[in-house]
């Protein structure tokens, strides 16, 4: 189990209680996403919840009612998200349909984790009674909407044309990104995001997607690239 990033989920604060509502890029993604069937009755939910003898979250409710059997590809591997999955199941959920998957917390896992997709795809996909999204027990964002945003941002990039990753940085080093940010006067894009993950603007050609293990950047400009080597050439001479 990878819980590189467990100990760090009590650092961040707990998702609005207030809905935000989803940008219209997000929104419409949502829209013309595919949606298999799933159980997203509450009065189904709340009794999956009892028969475990736990009470339903409002954040979980909410993440099944809404989200519950949105598909997503990575190539061509589909992943079905939801607590819960009514038929069809070729993941974790085969033969446990109807039933909540709940890894409990332990002496490395600090909290409860709830499988969040029926899938074959090789991560360990979960979400908190919170709200919390993880990936391989890694903290990806604090709510799935987050997530909606950062999947319509590569949607965008990927209808788009030339588009690339020029560039990464891999560590939770927010010092850095702040330099970053004002050296390239970055802008925050419209979206539902939170402190863990969001997108920023930089010109007219490049986007910055920031997450809490570092950040990356997909440009156009090809000369982009050169730009941020001579600033992460002048930054490394100053040590």
């Amino acid at each position: 189990m990878n819980t590189q990033n467990m100990t760090t989920q009590n650092k961040f604060p707990k998702r609005d209680e207030v809905k935000k509502a989803l940008s219209e890029r997000a929104s419409s993604f949502l829209a013309k996403a595919e949606f298999r069937k799933s159980i997203t009755d509450e009065k189904e939910i709340k009794a999956a919840f009892v028969r475990q003898g736990i009470e339903a979250t409002p954040e979980l409710l909410r993440f099944q009612k809404e989200y519950g059997g949105l598909t997503h590809y990575v190539w061509k591997e589909p992943i079905v998200f939801g607590i819960l999955h009514a038929e069809n199941c070729r993941g974790q959920f085969r033969g446990k349909e109807g039933e909540l998957l709940i890894i409990p917390a332990d002496d490395e896992v600090s909290i409860d984790h709830y499988v969040c997709a029926d899938t074959l795809y090789q991560k360990e996909l979960t979400i908190t009674a919170d709200g919390n999204y993880y990936e391989n027990y890694n903290l990806e964002c604090l709510s799935f909407d987050t997530l909606i945003e950062d999947l319509s941002m590569y949607d965008y990039l990927n209808r788009q044309n030339g588009y690339n990753k020029i560039y990464t940085y891999e560590e939770p080093a927010t010092y850095r990104f702040n330099l970053f940010l004002k050296e390239f006067h970055l802008t925050e894009i419209d979206g539902h995001w939170d402190e863990v993950l969001r997108w920023y603007r930089m010109g007219d050609a490049s986007f910055v997607r920031k997450a809490y293990t570092g950040f990356c950047v997909f440009s156009k400009r090809t000369h982009t690239k050169n730009e941020i080597d001579l600033w992460e050439s002048a930054l490394n001479s100053r040590r």
